[in-house]
């Protein structure tokens, strides 16, 4: 079961948003190749008084969010989550990854904070290395009156000032001695900006001193080399997670000086990444930090990360690697039902061959995609009956176990499977809830068809079948928990549809529970002209954050769509591929 994660979201403060962090996984760009050694210079006359170490410490919560993009913000936040005092402390602008990159090196050796300062002022960033061109028109003689300052220029210097005072603050929470800037010195002629006077200023305490480190590397070396403390113990069993935004450097290198790990993804969701997932099942971590704006929907979301984390601490990886489906996967599959060969290409042969046609059916797609492609089986495991039977409810129930050693054989050789029900007079999540085993499995999802739901006077084939939102609704809530509590990769949850009717009130359909991947699946039949009309259709008023899917039908279909076709013909180009 899942552990009763808690999830803490820094609230804003003042004139800066500070909001809430989460884990990294993947490689950063900016670690040294071999990072200086603080205390290894030559000075014989060592500092009577040596500095304190850093102090750090967990997060309170086991999961804390700062969904900020703002260098400054980030930076902050971040120093303020993990550190309680540090002897010293980088400062760079905000918009010098060069700077930020260099200082990270040295915050790291030292275990210490880097923090961001307000960008330099446009005007005079480069007046070092430009000069002013010569007039090419004689000044006019008439004196004008001197221009009032633009409002754009006072907000500047509001926010600006905000941005120092928010700064300033920190240094003195941390007690900061030593402040070393790096990026207020212009690298082509190692003199200080225009703007570094105003910095030093700025940033200079009572008790607090200020060193502009030329933007080399042998500068930030020397000052660490020639530091006379000792590095601090760090945390353990802290992970950083964080999209690969440069402004977000200060804030990666600060996790790293605490002693976390961090990693960095360049996909939409950081923490499900499969090169992130195996870091963080790598690091053991008992706390996720996540930073940056990529996790505001999942801080809003309550439960969302703390069940991210759960997962990918748990190993538990899809089909193809990683914790969500799409968009880096494209699925392609045989759709049947292992007892008879009437309902598809699944059940006309037996478990081994059946694998082996699946791949077959998925290779040629793997030159056709950037994603990941992926063989997979959606096995009818309810198949609506021409006669009642027993339980009155017009399904046969196929054995569980079956099933479950299907998907399990499946799962073993890197499959997706979708568990297809066809529930006649009976309901889709009673359905649903007798295959639990086989749902427990990663790599196993769902698919209702509703051209099979039944009211009570209905048979099959006498009509086509519906059903409401509210239902679909109650069968993806079950499944969503289902996921989040046994900690598993998010699952396919799939829809048939070729008639609008057959889902009621589709619009309002619940797509927000990001444990499930919720796809339409067109399984319209006939000419291509036809089923590109349902297609189309289908896409009217579709709801938001819906993935879709596409069957090729071998014998009714005229002509049945080649690979090529179907990736380039079919628009937007499916997510599922399904084969009957």
């Amino acid at each position: 079961m899942m552990r009763n994660l808690r999830i803490h979201r820094l609230v804003a403060r003042g004139a800066l948003a500070v909001a809430v962090l989460v884990t990294l996984a993947g490689c950063t760009n900016w670690a040294p190749v071999a990072a200086p050694v603080p205390g290894a210079g030559t000075s014989s006359s060592p500092a009577p008084d040596l500095p304190t170490p850093a102090r750090v410490a967990l997060p309170a919560d086991e999961v804390t969010v700062v969904d900020s993009a703002d260098p400054i913000t980030a930076s902050l936040a971040v120093s303020a989550t993990l550190f309680s005092s540090a002897p010293v402390a980088f400062v760079v602008p905000a918009g010098d990854d060069q700077a930020a990159e260099l200082a990270a090196v040295g915050a790291v050796a030292l275990g210490v904070p880097v923090l961001v300062g307000p960008a330099p002022p446009a005007a005079t960033a480069g007046a070092n290395s430009s000069a002013s061109p010569e007039p090419t028109q004689q000044p006019t003689m008439t004196p004008s009156p001197a221009p009032s300052p633009p409002a754009e220029s006072s907000a500047h210097a509001d926010s600006t000032e905000a941005e120092f005072t928010a700064l300033r603050a920190e240094l003195d929470r941390l007690q900061v001695e030593q402040v070393a800037t790096v990026g207020t010195n212009d690298p082509a002629d190692d003199r200080a900006h225009p703007w570094a006077a105003d910095w030093t200023k700025q940033l200079t305490g009572q008790a607090r001193e200020v060193h502009q480190l030329d933007t080399i590397p042998q500068a930030v070396n020397g000052f660490v080399e020639d530091w006379p403390g000792q590095r601090g113990a760090g945390v353990t069993g802290l992970t950083a997670v964080s999209d690969d935004s440069p402004a977000l450097i200060a804030a990666q290198a600060t996790a790293r000086a605490a002693g976390g790990q961090a990693h960095v993804s360049t996909a939409d969701d950081p923490l499900l990444t499969a090169t992130v997932m195996t870091a963080v099942r790598k690091d053991r971590a008992t706390h996720l930090l996540a930073i940056g704006d990529v996790f505001a929907a999942d801080a809003a979301g309550g439960m969302a990360l703390p069940w991210k984390f759960e997962v990918a601490s748990s190993g538990r990886q899809l089909p193809g690697g990683g914790g969500q489906w799409f968009p880096g996967h494209t699925l392609v599959g045989l759709y049947g039902t292992p007892v008879t060969s009437a309902l598809g290409v699944l059940g006309e042969q037996d478990l081994a061959a059946s694998l082996k046609r699946a791949e077959t059916m998925a290779a040629p797609y793997r030159a056709l995609t950037d994603t990941t492609v992926v063989p997979a089986f959606e096995i009818i495991a309810t198949v609506a009956a021409a006669q009642a039977g027993g339980d009155g409810n017009y399904s046969n129930e196929l054995d569980v176990d079956t099933i479950f050693h299907w998907a399990q054989a499946a799962d073993d050789a890197g499959f997706a499977v979708v568990v297809d029900l066809q529930p006649g007079r009976s309901d889709f999540l009673s359905q649903a809830k007798q295959y639990q085993k086989v749902l427990m499995l990663p790599n196993v999802g769902l698919a209702l068809d509703p051209e099979w739901r039944l009211k009570p006077k209905e048979v099959p084939l006498k009509q086509i079948g519906q059903v409401s939102a509210a239902e679909v609704d109650q069968v993806s809530e079950w499944l969503a928990d289902l996921t989040r509590d046994n900690q598993l990769p998010q699952k396919l949850f799939v829809l048939h549809q070729f008639s609008l009717k057959m889902l009621q009130d589709r619009s309002t359909i619940d797509m927000s529970r990001p444990e499930l991947a919720t796809v339409i699946h067109a399984d319209g039949q006939g000419s291509q002209p036809a089923k590109q009309e349902t297609w189309r259709a289908l896409h009217v008023d579709a709801p938001p954050g819906a993935f879709w899917g596409w069957k090729n039908f071998i014998d009714e279909d005229h002509p049945m769509l080649t690979p090529e076709e179907t990736m380039s013909g079919v628009r937007p180009t499916p997510n599922l591929i399904t084969y009957q």
